[in-house]
């Protein structure tokens, strides 16, 4: 009868070395077990978990949530009311509601009509992304209505409190969320994040920092942000230090072309901002490399954890100008190793850790969390229909959405 006890322990201790070990043994139940466990830690190979508990995602990501923090503070004692989530007519957003984790599109806008030609990846992007929250929660999930915008500038969508992909520093009213370059890309020719990620790792592995082209590289197009692009040509023209040009990613058969995961093979890698924020810098920020910007004025969820000086650097930043980057180049090529502990301690935070898969979705359920803290309404499923009194839902469940848009109209919800 003694066997029987240390049998049950054996398999247990089987299946906990197992949990621990490979993240796929995690099953939604087997995730609590985690709470429980004070020594766990975050590791590279839990770096596209999404099961993770809020304990969990505290643990793992504990600086992440400020702007989300920050957002709540702001609506504490002024609670975000329901016609603040009405969408302008013509405008880049969408309005959507989560009710007993289950996604619903309450108003699809009109993107048709919308100035942003790719909407429908991003609009499909970022619904995906809020999915992917819903589903792989392993605890509940609050009820909560809110409007989305997917424009470059989400105050050119409302002035009302709403989602955006980026915000300057006075713009309170817009909570960040990731872009939908977080789920894919396909326009630029990113299919999804997790291939961009794998891309680039493969060329971090290669790309050693002593194998690396001592030069800072940037393609873009200077038709965007011309003031910033053009300027950072100027200065750069000739430079040794300088593989910087002109390029139009549509045109990928001139000579100057280079994919993402091609940018990794140099020391320093330029970050620009566009008609607002950039894109690139998420990947930029993957690479083991050191990222070189100028003071951006365009925040996104992560750019709170870009540090630019003391003894936890992990970017270079110049002036909006560009005219301190001659400077600033000299310095750090003379002073490589100084250098290589910036781009080690940008790598280890930002690919390793809080740009992972999973610190973007921990990120959107920090997000689901604060803003039902906020939400001066109760969020409702179905509508009571004016002639019949009956009962209808509102909007279009996420599934049945995804398969028709964007057949999906505002006037078919």
């Amino acid at each position: 009868m003694s066997r029987k006890p240390t049998l049950i322990f054996i398999v247990l201790g089987v299946v906990l070395v197992l949990l621990l070990a490979f993240p796929a043994f995690r099953t939604v139940p087997q995730s609590h077990l985690f709470q429980h466990l004070a020594s766990w830690q975050f590791t590279t190979s839990d770096a596209a978990t999404s099961t993770f508990t809020r304990a969990q995602c505290d643990t793992a990501f504990p600086r992440l949530y400020q702007p989300i923090d920050e957002a709540v503070a702001t609506r504490a004692n002024h609670h975000v009311q329901l016609p603040e989530l009405d969408i302008p007519a013509g405008r880049c957003m969408f309005r959507a509601l989560i009710y007993e984790k289950e996604l619903y599109v309450i108003d699809a806008g009109d993107p048709e009509s919308c100035y942003v030609p790719t909407y429908r990846e991003r609009i499909v992007g970022t619904l995906a992304s809020i999915h992917k929250a819903i589903v792989s929660a392993p605890e509940d999930v609050p009820n909560i209505e809110f409007s989305v915008s997917y424009d470059d500038m989400p105050t050119r969508s409302n002035n009302a409190v709403e989602w955006g992909i980026a915000r300057r520093t006075e713009e309170a009213n817009i909570w960040l969320i990731p872009d939908y370059g977080y789920w894919g890309w396909e326009s630029v020719g990113l299919p999804s994040y997790s291939i961009i990620r794998r891309k680039i790792n493969t060329v971090n592995s290669k790309s050693t920092w002593e194998r690396k082209l001592k030069q800072a590289v940037w393609r873009g197009n200077v038709k965007n942000a011309p003031q910033i692009r053009e300027k950072l040509i100027e200065v750069s023209k000739d430079k040794p230090w300088s593989d910087i040009r002109h390029a139009d990613h549509s045109d990928r058969s001139n000579n100057s072309y280079l994919t993402v995961e091609e940018l990794c093979n140099y020391m320093f890698v330029v970050q620009t901002e566009g008609t607002s924020y950039s894109g690139r810098l998420k990947y930029l920020l993957l690479c083991n490399s050191v990222t070189v910007a100028h003071k951006l004025e365009w925040l996104e969820f992560h750019t709170h954890l870009m540090e630019s000086s003391g003894p936890t650097q992990n970017f270079i930043e110049t002036k909006r100008d560009w005219s301190d980057l001659s400077v600033k180049m000299d310095h750090h090529l003379g002073n490589l190793g100084e250098t290589k502990e910036i781009a080690k301690r940008s790598y280890n935070l930002f690919n390793q850790r809080y740009l992972t898969p999973a610190a973007v979705t921990c990120y959107w359920r920090h997000l689901f969390d604060g803003w039902a803290k906020v939400q001066g309404f109760k969020p409702e499923l179905y509508t009571t229909d004016g002639s019949s009194g009956e009962l209808v839902l509102r909007g279009i469940s996420y599934e049945a959405f995804i398969v028709t848009f964007p057949k999906t109209t505002r006037e078919k919800l």
